[in-house]
């Protein structure tokens, strides 16, 4: 036992280097670890989350190789995983007069990169709406209330659009995602 005692106590000390290079460099390394550690999980959470948003409506005419307005429907689409569609609103509205209004509630949706889903009123309806003065005036809102499958943090989109009438389609004026 006193052999160990005079080797411990006979010990060199070790240089300031010696001690303090390697604990500087496992605090970087433990700042370094936490660090990328928020930002892959910042990155995992968006690269799962599901998009959802809204798109006027219309088709390709293949003889005329243009694209037809079909302003009567709004086209939806999800990318990047499942989604819980909470409400869909759709508004029209002349000047602050709201001249259309319909609410779709609970639905459940899956991306394809090949797929869309649409909302459509009748196109009786909607000439109705067009028989009035100044339809440069209409404006159309979209809200879409949505979250992944597994619940958890709600998004939105909310889309604003005006009536051109000359090309007979919606110009969007506003688009907010959150």
């Amino acid at each position: 036992m006193q052999a160990l005692n005079v080797i411990v106590e006979n010990w060199p000390t070790p240089s300031y280097w010696a001690t303090c290079v390697p604990i500087f460099i496992a605090v970087t390394s433990l700042l370094l670890s936490v660090f990328t550690a928020y930002h892959t999980r910042k990155s995992a959470i968006y690269s799962r989350r599901p998009f959802v948003w809204a798109a006027s409506y219309g088709y390709i005419d293949k003889e005329a190789k243009i694209i037809q307005p079909i302003p009567y429907r709004v086209a939806f689409r999800i990318s990047n995983s499942p989604a819980t569609i909470a409400a869909i609103e759709i508004s029209i509205f002349h000047s602050n007069d709201r001249l259309f209004h319909s609410k779709e509630e609970r639905q459940v949706r899956f991306p394809d990169s090949q797929s869309e889903w649409q909302f459509g009123m009748d196109e009786a309806t909607f000439m109705n709406l067009m028989n009035r003065e100044n339809i440069g005036l209409l404006r159309r809102d979209v809200l879409i209330r949505y979250s992944a499958l597994s619940g958890g943090k709600q998004y939105k989109f909310e889309m604003k659009q005006r009536y051109i009438p000359l090309d007979n389609q919606w110009q969007t004026i506003q688009e907010v995602a959150t």
